[in-house]
Parts: structure tokens; sequence; C-alpha cells
């Protein structure tokens, strides 16, 4: 998992297919052509923007998402098709799915720095009643997220994390097989306390934010959000540093592992929900530059 983002504009902007995928989104059209509104929505309940910032942000929100989509999306078909032959190998690799991953990275970092200045000049405008609202929303999200994910015991947070896991992977093969089952509970086993360490380095990551905002009036702010924005992986603590590495390549090999233990017919509807996924962003490309 990743730190907190600044106000979830990357998740919203970021369509990354295999985000797409693990979440078992199905209504990708609806969602990218609602982005404008759910991005402005989501910004008004964590910053409550006055009506001037509303309107300075909103053609900012456009150029952003005419550049994603114009710029990002086809990356994602490609990534799709690449992904499609994967699944259709006999064997594919945790080496190859990896790399896979660290595309998805490398998207969501182009993400980062295109709405760092949008996101700098925003934060710059805000008043101490709109930080303190912005506290109090994390601080609420977090307690919600701590209930959630970290306090139940330890036995709990794993079988729940495999449930959630054997449902997505439901979505997309439909029923999983025994083997399946079971792979999946040493995967959530071996993750241990991935929920606590997640958690802590969401808080030192908003700890850092909140620090920053304090000084949005001078000049040291711009290069300060930038480097939180732009690398959240510096701010890691040296035990998530080291879990997350190693979390990416777990997941690499389940999923690899999943694919070989897969029939024809799980890697048939996989196929399929890929290539109806990839044809539903093709339709998307560039569509709002030319609206």
């Amino acid at each position: 998992m990743k730190p907190l983002r600044l106000l979830n504009l990357k998740s919203m902007l970021i369509i990354t297919a295999f985000s797409i995928v693990l979440g078992g989104c199905s209504a990708v059209g609806f969602t990218y052509g609602k982005l404008d509104w759910l991005i402005s929505w989501r910004l008004n309940g964590l910053l409550d923007l006055n009506a001037h910032q509303q309107q300075w942000l909103e053609p900012r929100i456009e150029d952003n998402l005419n550049w994603h989509c114009s710029t990002e999306i086809p990356r994602y078909l490609d990534w799709l098709q690449h992904t499609q032959s994967l699944v259709n190998e006999p064997n594919p690799s945790p080496r190859k799915l990896t790399a896979q991953f660290v595309m998805v990275g490398d998207a969501i970092k182009r993400v980062g720095k295109q709405i760092t200045p949008t996101s700098v000049d925003l934060l710059k405008t805000l008043t101490d009643e709109q930080v303190a609202h912005l506290s109090e929303e994390l601080t609420e999200k977090n307690n919600d997220y701590r209930k959630k994910f970290v306090d139940p015991s330890l036995a709990v947070q794993i079988e729940e994390r495999a449930e959630r896991m054997a449902d997505r992977l439901e979505t997309w093969l439909g029923s999983v097989n025994e083997t399946q089952l079971q792979r999946v509970n040493r995967w959530s086993a071996a993750l241990g306390e991935q929920n606590s360490l997640w958690m802590n380095n969401r808080l030192l990551w908003q700890a850092q934010m909140e620090q920053s905002l304090a000084m949005r009036h001078t000049a040291e702010f711009a290069p300060r959000i930038t480097h939180l924005l732009q690398a959240p992986e510096d701010f890691y603590d040296a035990e998530y540093r080291k879990a997350y590495p190693e979390a990416q390549q777990a997941f690499a090999e389940l999923i690899s592992d999943v694919l070989l233990s897969a029939d024809a017919q799980q890697k048939q509807r996989f196929t399929e929900r890929l290539r109806d996924l990839r044809h539903e962003l093709a339709q998307l490309v560039c569509a709002r530059t030319v609206s």
C-alpha cells in the first residue's frame, strides 16, 4: 500500500490498469467521464474550498485531465495489452509481473509530477480554518482505517486481507479453486503486520504534510511539498522501506502462482475482462481534448 497521496488526486487521476483490475472497478467509462466532478467533490470534502478557489481550480483540473487522457491512457492501453499476453503465457514469471508493477509505479510518479504545480498553488491559498478542516478530515479517515485494518487482532487482519484478495480474484477469474485459496492464505499470512506498517507511514507522511502547510506562506513551502508529492518513498521509515519491495515481490509471486494454477475457463475470463477493459479505455482516449 502506498502512503496517503495529497487530496487523493493521484488515485482519482490515475486510471492505472492493474489498480482497476485489483480494485474490481467495472464502470471505467462512467468513472473517467465524471473525474472532474469526483475530484471537485473530493477536494471540497477535504478542504472546504471557497467559491474563488473552486473557480481557480476548475480549469486546472480540466488541463490535468486532458493531459492524462492524451498522454497516460495510451500507456495504460499498452500496459493492458502486455498484461493480457502475460496471462496467456504457460507460466508467467514473478519477474515479468514485477516489471509490470514497476510500470504502474512509474505512472503514479508521472501523475504526481503533473499535478504538483496545481497542488502547490492551491495549498498556498488555504486559510488557517481550511488547514484545520483538512487535518480533522484526515484524522477521521485515519481513525476509520485504524479501526478497520489495524485494531483487529493479527489473525483477523490476515483473514480479512485474504478474503479481500479472494474476492478480487473471483471478479477476474470466476470461482477460485482450493489451491488458489490456500495460496492466497499463505500470501496474506506472510505479510503479517503490513497493515500497521502502512498505517504508521501514512501518519508519518501526514505529519510532514501538516508541518509543510504551517509554512505555506514561505519560500520553503514549494520545495517541501514537491518532495512529499513526487518522492513519498523518501519519507518511509526503515522498517517500511524494507517491507514495501518485499510485499511487492510477494504479490507478484502470488499472481504468478494463481495464474499458473488457473484452468482454461479462468484464463479465458481474465483475458476477456482485460480485453473489455482495454476496449473501454480505448474509447476514452483524448475524448476530452476534442469535446
